[in-house]
């Protein structure tokens, strides 16, 4: 992760992910941030996920399953996640 905004929006997506399976009480190990950032450096620099190869093949996406999850629960228990609720609001647009 070479960009600075990049590695920015990816911690905050993971805290986010983070603080709201926290708030489901489910059992993550103490360092899942920390261990989840380590994993994804291992990556080759181009990889690209299933959501952006699907924007890219103009395909329905897993876009309401992952980061739409994340906003309407966040806003059901009156959770932040702004990074989520930013990302998701900019990919919906692009979807349609």
């Amino acid at each position: 992760m070479e960009d600075e905004q990049c590695k920015n929006l990816l911690q905050g997506l993971l805290k986010e992910t983070e603080g709201v399976a926290r708030f489901q009480k489910v059992n993550l190990p103490k360092d899942i941030f920390q261990k989840s950032l380590d994993k994804i450096a291992l990556f080759p620099y181009d990889t690209k996920s299933s959501l952006q190869m699907d924007f890219e093949k103009k395909k329905n996406t897993e876009l309401d399953i992952f980061a739409g999850y994340i906003v309407n629960f966040a806003k059901e228990h009156e959770l932040d996640v702004p990074v989520h609720e930013k990302v998701y609001n900019v990919l919906s647009r692009k979807a349609k």
